[in-house]
């Protein structure tokens, strides 16, 4: 089982070392006008400090139930992100954005006492230079009923590491239900449905522009942006003894799709 699951984490580190490195540079939302003013694209800095945040930010909230006071969790989460590569602020941010924008996420996470789990999140934006890590807290305030569904929540806050051009802080949080299903005494499969609310505050540093036949860059700092976004998920989770697999739907203007493959001890 170990080996299975070295396997699929060096799959994953190639799949996101096999792309070239593409810089995501803030500087062309920035232009000139004909009169040489500078002027900025606000909305379309907007725009892309909505779709990151999302890119970035904890997936796979659910199922609403937690490990347990002694339960450990650990592994491997591959997020795909459905976003508008053709979209201006997209281009502008890099040179050829992906149509399927991917994201590694390697996690652990560990039950307490109380019904409470806390956990960590290390993200890569495969292709990029963007890094995040992330804390988790999940608390389920109705669980263990043998007639009636788990209800928990879990929040979350995150920081964007790696880009020298913006800074990103994200928190949130789902509202879960889920409820599990013994398959055959060895299988359990559990599917839930969440609702999801994300706040991102997102600013630039200051950034340099050069105009046609300057040697010295204008330079101009983009407006803070706090954004508020929110989703339905919808996942689905099987656990055959301590091997965890999952799948999650993020259902909102911007779609991601999570698989997970993970160790519960």
């Amino acid at each position: 089982m170990k080996v299975w699951f070295s396997v699929f984490a060096m799959i994953a580190l190639f799949s996101s070392s096999a792309h070239a490195e593409s810089q995501i540079s803030l500087s062309n939302f920035g232009s000139f006008s004909d009169e040489g003013a500078l002027q900025m694209d606000t909305n379309g800095w907007e725009n892309f400090s909505a779709d990151l945040a999302l890119v970035v930010h904890p997936k796979f909230g659910g199922p609403a139930a937690t490990l347990g006071g002694r339960g450990i969790d650990f592994g491997y989460q591959l997020s795909v992100v459905d976003v508008e590569e053709t979209s201006d602020h997209w281009t502008k941010a890099m040179n050829r954005p992906e149509d399927l924008l991917m994201a590694h996420h390697f996690y652990v996470r560990k039950g307490l006492p109380f019904s409470i789990e806390l956990g960590g999140v290390l993200t890569h934006l495969q292709g990029t230079n963007i890094w995040a890590v992330a804390l988790e807290l999940k608390w389920a305030f109705l669980e263990g009923n043998k007639y009636a569904p788990d209800f928990g929540f879990r929040t979350h806050v995150n920081t964007l590491l790696g880009n020298r051009d913006m800074v990103m802080i994200t928190t949130g949080g789902e509202l879960l239900v889920s409820k599990t299903f013994g398959l055959g005494g060895l299988v359990q499969l559990t599917p839930y449905a969440g609702y999801e609310l994300n706040y991102a505050h997102t600013r630039s540093h200051v950034l340099g522009l050069f105009e046609d036949g300057s040697l010295t860059p204008r330079t101009f700092i983009l407006p803070s942006q706090d954004v508020l976004t929110h989703r339905a998920l919808l996942g689905l989770r099987l656990l055959a003894s301590v091997v965890d697999f999952g799948f999650e739907a993020g259902l909102g203007n911007v779609q991601s799709y999570t698989f997970k493959f993970g160790i519960n001890i």
